[in-house]
């Protein structure tokens, strides 16, 4: 899907947040909604940049699967 091909609202993907594990939320949370740096949320959680990059990228393909109802193969075809 290209976002174009279905229009999302705020809601859908709020619920998709809701589904992520606790840090995963709070790093989606601190960049997307509040605008944070890497660096403030790395200090703030106290993890490292690896985790940082690692659990992003893990949450946004989790919200991506959610909000379109993809399965975990179909994450795995798409990079």
């Amino acid at each position: 899907y290209q976002l174009s091909d279905r229009i999302v609202s705020r809601l859908e993907i709020a619920n998709a947040v809701r589904l992520l594990p606790y840090r995963q939320r709070k790093i989606v949370e601190a960049v997307f909604e509040h605008g944070w740096s890497r660096e403030q949320v790395c200090q703030i959680l106290s993890i490292s940049t690896a985790t940082f990059h690692r659990d992003k990228a893990e949450a946004l393909r989790t919200v991506v699967g959610a909000v379109y109802e993809w399965s975990a193969e179909d994450l795995g075809s798409v990079s």
